[in-house]
């Protein structure tokens, strides 16, 4: 009994060769353009996380910021108290 795409000698065709050389061509082709796409997500996630650690850089800058005057205001309050202006 003979198997699909055998010639007669065992050997097969070289048309049946070339059509599972074009699937396969084909999978590499779409799988190629999945890992595009997904790079190109890696890539657009890693740059709004950038954005997004220079915006919580900047809010830290500026609790930093009022801590400094919060601590101005409660040794301001502190001598004030001393001195008998809570009054």
């Amino acid at each position: 009994m003979a198997a699909a795409g055998d010639n007669g000698n065992g050997k097969v065709t070289m048309a049946v060769l070339g059509a599972k050389l074009d699937a396969l061509m084909g999978e590499v082709k779409e799988l190629k353009g999945d890992f595009k796409h997904k790079c190109d997500q890696v890539e657009d996630n890693s740059e709004a996380i950038m954005g997004i650690s220079r915006d919580i850089d900047h809010l830290k800058n500026g609790v930093r910021g009022w801590s400094a005057i919060n601590s101005v205001g409660a040794v301001v309050a502190v001598i004030l108290a001393a001195l008998g202006f809570s009054k």
